[in-house]
C-alpha cells in the first residue's frame, strides 16, 4: 500500500488590518491571520465564526502615490479638525455671551431705575447733556435694561453699593440666565459626543485637553470681543452708547462668563464619557449585522471585542407527509 507525502500546511503571511466582512455570516475579519493556500497559492483568510474562506488579491505597488494621497488626506483632516475647534469655540462664545446678557437683565433694570431717579433731581446742565446726546426728549425717561444711561453718571456711581442694594452678586444675577446655561450644557454634551467619535484613537481622559482648548479659545474671544472688554461698552464705532444692561454686565460679566464656560466644559466631559458607548449601542440597535460590521472601527479603536453576528433563527423541520 502506498501513502501520500506530507500535506503542505498553509503558510501564514500577515494579519488582516482592514475591514473585511465574511460573505456568509457578516463577521468582520479584522485581525484574522492571512494565509496562502498550499494547492493553488491563493491568499485568503478564514472566518473564525463559520470557517468560510475569503480570498484576497495581491495588488502591485503604486510607487510613491499612496504616500502622497495619504499626506493630502491627513492635511485635509487636520484642517477639518482645526475648523471644528474654532467652530466649537465660537458656539461656546455665543452661548456665554447669551448668558451674560440674560444674567445682567435684572441688575440692568435696577441701574435704569437709579438713573431715572438721579435724572429727576439732576441739574439742567446734566439733563441737557444727556437729552442732546441720546435724544431723551422732554418726556419721562423709560425704565428697563434696554435703555440708555449717562456714562458720566455711571462713572461716578459706587458699583459696590448698587450690588449691595440688590442683595449681593448672587441676587443680582437674573434667573433667566438659566436658559442659556441649559443650552450651553446641551451644546457642550453634543460637542463632546462628536469629538469623542471623531478622535477614536485618543483616550477619553486625554480628550479633556480638547475641552480645555475649546474653553480657552472661547475665553480668548471674550478677551478680544466679548463682555470682558471694557471698550465694548464705550466703543468708538457706537458713539459711546451705554445701555443699562451693558453697565450691569461690567459688574457681572466675570461671574457669568465663568458660569458659561464651566457649564460647556462639564457638558463636554459628559459627552466624552457617553459618546462612544452610545454610538456603539445605536449602531447595534439600528443597523443590520452586515452594515454594523462595516463600522467595527468603533470597537477596534478602543481594543474592544468585535460584536458577533446575531444567531440565525433555526428553521422548523418540515413534517413528513403521512
Amino acid at each position: 500500500m502506498t501513502t501520500d507525502g506530507p500535506t503542505v500546511a498553509e503558510v501564514r503571511l500577515t494579519t488582516l488590518r482592514g475591514d473585511r466582512l465574511c460573505i456568509n455570516c457578516g463577521f468582520n475579519l479584522h485581525g484574522q491571520v492571512v494565509v496562502r493556500e498550499p494547492v493553488y497559492g491563493m491568499v485568503m483568510v478564514r472566518c473564525p465564526e463559520c470557517s468560510t474562506p475569503a480570498s484576497l488579491q495581491e495588488y502591485p505597488l503604486l510607487g510613491k502615490w499612496p504616500g502622497r494621497f495619504a499626506a493630502v488626506l491627513a492635511a485635509i483632516w487636520l484642517v477639518a479638525l482645526i475648523g471644528g475647534l474654532l467652530a466649537s469655540a465660537g458656539i461656546t462664545f455665543g452661548l456665554t455671551e447669551g448668558t451674560v446678557q440674560e444674567g445682567s437683565t435684572k441688575l440692568g433694570e435696577q441701574i435704569s431705575k437709579d438713573f431715572v431717579a438721579w435724572f429727576a433731581t439732576a441739574d439742567e446742565k446734566s439733563k441737557t447733556r444727556f437729552t442732546s446726546r441720546w435724544g431723551g426728549g422732554t418726556g419721562p425717561l423709560p425704565v428697563g435694561a434696554s435703555t440708555y444711561v449717562d456714562p458720566t453718571w455711571w462713572d461716578s456711581v459706587d458699583k459696590g453699593q448698587v450690588v449691595a442694594s440688590m442683595g449681593g452678586v448672587r441676587s443680582s444675577i437674573d434667573k433667566r440666565a438659566a436658559q442659556p446655561l441649559i443650552s450651553a450644557f446641551v451644546a457642550g454634551t453634543c460637542m463632546g459626543f462628536v469629538w469623542s467619535v471623531l478622535l477614536l484613537g485618543v483616550k477619553r481622559t486625554r480628550l479633556l485637553a480638547i475641552s480645555l482648548l475649546v474653553v480657552g479659545l472661547a475665553f480668548g474671544f471674550e478677551l478680544l470681543w466679548g463682555s470682558l472688554v471694557e471698550d465694548r461698552f464705550n466703543s468708538r464705532w457706537s458713539g459711546g452708547i451705554l445701555w443699562a444692561t451693558d453697565a450691569a454686565a461690567r459688574i457681572l460679566s466675570p461671574y457669568l462668563v465663568a458660569m458659561g464656560l464651566s457649564t460647556v466644559f462639564l457638558g463636554m466631559f459628559l459627552g466624552f464619557l457617553t459618546g462612544r458607548p452610545l454610538i456603539r449601542w445605536l449602531v447595534r440597535l439600528l443597523l443590520p449585522p452586515r452594515l454594523a460590521s462595516a463600522l467595527s472601527i468603533l470597537w477596534i479603536a478602543e481594543g474592544k471585542p468585535l460584536p458577533k453576528p446575531r444567531p440565525r433563527p433555526r428553521s422548523k423541520p418540515v413534517p413528513k407527509p403521512t
